[in-house]
C-alpha cells in the first residue's frame, strides 16, 4: 500500500494528516472496514438455525 492509500482512507474516517500516516496498518484496516459498512448501509442476516447450517444428509 501506498501513503497515499492511507491518507485518502485515514482522511476519509475523520483522521489528520499526521494520524493517518502514523497509525498502525490494521488498525486504519479497522477503520476502513467500519465506514465501509456505514457507506453500504449494511444489514444483519437472519441468525441461521442448527438444521440450515448442519443439513441432515442420511
Amino acid at each position: 500500500m501506498t501513503p497515499e492509500w492511507f491518507l485518502w482512507y485515514g482522511m476519509a474516517v475523520g483522521l489528520t494528516y499526521a494520524q493517518a500516516l502514523d497509525i498502525p496498518f490494521g488498525e486504519l484496516l479497522d477503520y476502513v472496514a467500519i465506514e465501509q459498512i456505514k457507506r453500504e448501509d449494511f444489514r444483519l442476516r437472519r441468525a441461521l438455525t442448527d438444521d440450515e447450517i448442519i443439513p441432515d444428509v442420511r
